[in-house]
């Protein structure tokens, strides 16, 4: 049966509360269910997930598009392979995703940078010329990802075709 509840998400540096979700779920539910739900509540009130400890939160089908993931740990999460990309580390610390939304946009996380993948190549173009370090570091990831999304057979909308080659 399922109630409503109160779950604490902690910070993976502090282990200090980061935030406390209202979620609905069975009490008998594993801390992952729990967790993947506190994440869906954060995401939906825009509660700031940067920081927090959401290793094994399963994390299937959850949007993620818009949520500031800087610094979460991630670590044995149920990610959903249809939603988002890990594309790792870039040498200054900034870890990189790749979501898809539900009508299929595209969406390059790094950092507060939550941009779409045109809006990405400009920004680390204009910021990082070619040449430099980090920006052909940044561009071989966003790359990476764009690979990995065509392997798993990601359909990127009808705008994003020709960017995302």
């Amino acid at each position: 049966m399922e109630t409503e509840m109160q779950f604490e998400v902690t910070n993976r540096f502090t282990g200090a509360v980061q935030f406390v979700a209202e979620i609905e779920c069975d009490e008998n539910a594993s801390r992952s269910v729990k967790l993947g739900l506190a994440v869906r509540w954060a995401v939906k009130t825009r509660a700031n997930l940067s920081g927090a400890n959401l290793s094994r939160a399963d994390l299937s089908r959850a949007d993620l598009s818009y949520a500031n993931l800087s610094g979460a740990n991630l670590s044995g999460a149920e990610q959903g392979d249809d939603r988002i990309i890990d594309g790792g580390l870039r040498s200054d610390g900034y870890r990189f995703f790749l979501t898809r939304t539900e009508p299929g946009e595209f969406r390059v996380k790094a950092g507060c940078r939550n941009f779409t993948v045109k809006e990405a190549k400009a920004h680390w173009d204009e910021t990082r010329p070619k040449g430099e370090a980090l920006g052909d570091e940044t561009r071989l990831i966003i790359k990476h990802m764009l690979a990995i999304a065509k392997l798993r057979e990601w359909k990127p909308l009808e705008a994003e075709t020709a960017e995302a080659a």
